[in-house]
Order: structure tokens, then sequence, then C-alpha cells
């Protein structure tokens, strides 16, 4: 715990994405108009010092995330006593926040995707006028939530063109290249930092 001179209170809110279902009426017919619903409802629960509750995106609209009905948007909000850095908060809240995120994906058999996040310092008193300290971040700040960022270490083709052969023959060149294309296609920069790993030692 920081001294107490230097201790803040932060409101983390945190994007994320959890799959959606429609509800169907009795007998189990199709509903009269489809609206597909998060899978997770707002709720909120005490893990020790810190309450986690879940609500609708207050602003869809303004949102990273591409519009998919088969993905809700939602917000985690969470008040974080810690010290003066934002990211003080972040390493507070980060093993609860991720634990349970891991909890209810298993439980729901479904994963549940962390957009964004911001921090914003809310430490009483608040007065109108304030000015507080508000820490955005454009992707996860939790550590196994973080995504791939494209640094064009690997620069493709802008326009893919078909093959003049399809000659792979030998079964390793085969085995990597598909590990290859397999990190192309995960946003986890962890899985990406393995899949290639693999598709180097297979060479």
């Amino acid at each position: 715990m920081p001294d107490e001179a230097t201790v803040r209170t932060w409101r983390v809110t945190t994007t994320i994405t959890v799959p959606t279902w429609v509800a169907t009426r009795p007998g189990g017919r199709s509903p009269e108009v489809l609206k597909f619903e998060s899978r997770l409802p707002e709720q909120s629960a005490r893990y020790g010092d810190i309450v986690i509750a879940v609500r609708t995106h207050q602003h869809p609209g303004t949102d990273s995330a591409q519009v998919d009905p088969r993905l809700a948007l939602m917000e985690l909000v969470a008040d974080v006593v810690a010290g003066e850095d934002p990211m003080s908060a972040i390493e507070t809240l980060e093993i609860p926040l991720v634990s349970m995120i891991d909890l209810v994906s298993f439980q729901m058999g479904a994963a549940i995707g962390v957009d964004q996040a911001n921090v914003l310092d809310i430490t009483p008193p608040v007065e109108v006028g304030d000015e507080r300290t508000f820490h955005f971040f454009g992707g996860s700040p939790f550590g196994r939530f973080q995504r791939g960022i494209d640094m064009e270490a690997v620069r493709g083709q802008l326009l893919g063109r078909f093959p003049t052969t399809l000659d792979v023959d030998d079964t390793h060149d085969r085995a990597a290249l598909r590990w290859f294309v397999k990190s192309l296609a995960t946003e986890v920069l962890h899985d990406e930092f393995i899949f290639l790993w693999i598709a180097l030692e297979i060479l």
C-alpha cells in the first residue's frame, strides 16, 4: 500500500467484448424482434477490497471495437485505491480483474475480450472545476490481454495474388507455414510470439 500522502482513488473503466445470445419465445419459436443480448448481464461483486461492476457500454459508437451483433460492448468499472501513478491502479486491479474474466469465460465456455481502458482520479473531495489526472489506454493495459502491434517487421504484399504453384513438398516447410499464418490470425501478443517461435523451431 502506498504512503498515505500519495494514496489516490482511481476509477478504472475497461471496455470488454462479450458474446451475445437471442432469447426465443416459449416452445423455441423465433422472437418477434431479433435482439442480441449480452451473455454477461449487469451486476457487481466484491473481491477483497475491490468492487467490480459490469454495465452496458455508455458510448458504444465511440469505441474502437468493430460492431458485430455476435459481440456486446460492455464496461467493467472498478474504484481502486493505489498510488499517484495511474499505472499503480492497473497493477492493483490486474489480478482480480483478469481472474474474474478467466472464470466467467470458463463458466460460459466463451472468451471475453478486453478492448481498451481508461483511468480517472476520483480521490475525494471532488468539486466542480477540479482538474484531475486521466489516462487512456488504446489497447488493453492488462498483460494477458495485450494485443499484437504490427511493427512491420514482416511486411507482406498489399494485394494478394494466387501463387504460381502449390508445391510445398517439405513437411517441415508446410508445418512452419501453418504456424506462421496462425501467428497472423491472433491478436494476443503472447500467442503471436509463441506461434512464431514454433515456426522458427520447425525450420
